[in-house]
């Protein structure tokens, strides 16, 4: 199904990109999903981290394995962005830079998501993905906006190919700097060291040169995670050679009211309104919309979605130039031509209804 096809494309991207680039920054479930009972609320400070009164600031010592830390659907909603740079040599020798921008906006109630994402040699084009309770859309260069239903995704959910940020770091960081303001969150800065990275043996693991982690001090969260560092990597046509300077910068806000301001993107009023290139039966649902493209499933007959088109696309000026398939079987074929293009409405039986794809050929 197209709908099927076109959210897999758009996890596809964003697992290429994601997985290439932090091979060795650590990978896995990012811990951001959607489901709140998920993950538990951040546990109490304990009686060795517990908070001097005198001061406000946090412990002096912090264990960064603690998984509490990163437990970021503790949260109705939150803001999150993560940059991460390779800047080195190809394996000509010839200058490489290699850079991976993501942001997400994250809201539990009403549902609401956005994640905009940019990557690879030229990081100037984003691709979009929004939800907004039961519709999701999608945005790609040169293709402009997709649209189809949220509940396509089946439990997927493109934050799942993001790094994980509980995989990256482990053992004790010291305090070094207290009561830093990070977007109206207070903090203590704690010192980052190339013990601190996890799995140390992996040749791909980056080497630290300086990096800071910054502790919420309400709430004994991570807020934000700078890292520079070298690291020898055959990823993305990298020298593996060759010693290429990596940096990530993480950070994390949480919206303690739980509310965003989320709106579906201008490239998308016009399927939004309803609005199609093409005719659309009446009843359709699970509709995929994007230019030149319109898939959707309908309860009706095979012979009432040809007679639909046969219909409605002279009305419009389209010519019939093809009609295979019909009654006798449970898929057929309509071509239609005008000004000296053609587009197909395909049309396949299922149970009680019917899935209908028209498209420009």
């Amino acid at each position: 199904m197209r709908k099927q096809v076109l959210f897999t494309l758009t996890v596809l991207v964003l697992v290429t990109l994601a997985c290439s680039l932090v091979n060795g920054l650590g990978s896995g479930d990012s811990g951001d999903s959607g489901d709140s009972e998920s993950v538990p609320p951040p546990a109490p400070a304990t009686e060795a981290q517990a908070v001097p009164q005198d001061t406000g600031a946090g412990p002096e010592t912090i264990n960064l394995s603690n998984p509490a830390m990163y437990a970021n659907d503790a949260y109705p909603a939150y803001k999150m962005n993560t940059s991460i740079k390779y800047d080195g040599v190809d394996t000509t020798g010839s200058p490489k830079t290699f850079e991976l921008v993501f942001n997400i906006a994250n809201q539990l109630e009403p549902r609401a998501q956005h994640i905009s994402m940019a990557g690879g040699d030229d990081s100037t084009e984003n691709i979009e993905f929004i939800v907004l309770g039961d519709q999701a859309m999608s945005i790609f260069p040169g293709v402009g906006c997709t649209i189809f239903p949220a509940e396509s995704m089946q439990d997927q959910s493109p934050e799942e190919s993001f790094p994980d940020m509980n995989g990256l770091l482990t053992g004790q960081a010291k305090r070094v700097e207290t009561g830093i303001n990070i977007e109206g969150v207070v903090t203590d800065r704690y010192e980052l060291t190339s013990e601190n990275m996890a799995d140390p043996d992996n040749s791909e693991t980056p080497k630290i040169n300086d990096g800071s982690v910054y502790v919420a001090q309400d709430g004994n969260y991570i807020v934000r995670i700078e890292m520079n560092g070298t690291v020898n990597t055959a990823e993305n046509g990298f020298d593996p050679n060759t010693e290429a300077q990596v940096s990530l910068n993480y950070t994390f806000i949480p919206v303690e009211d739980g509310s965003l301001n989320i709106v579906p993107p201008t490239e998308c009023a016009d399927q939004l309104a309803g609005s199609s290139d093409y005719p659309v039966m009446d009843g359709a649902s699970g509709l995929v919309s994007m230019e030149d493209t319109v898939f959707y499933t309908v309860e009706a007959s095979l012979d009432e979605v040809l007679d639909f088109y046969r219909t409605t696309m002279p009305e419009d000026g389209w010519e019939m130039a093809k009609d295979v398939g019909g009654s006798n079987i449970s898929f057929a074929t309509l071509e239609f031509t005008k000004d000296g293009e053609s587009v197909e409405v395909n049309a396949i039986t299922a149970a009680d209804s019917v899935s209908v794809t028209v498209t420009k050929k």
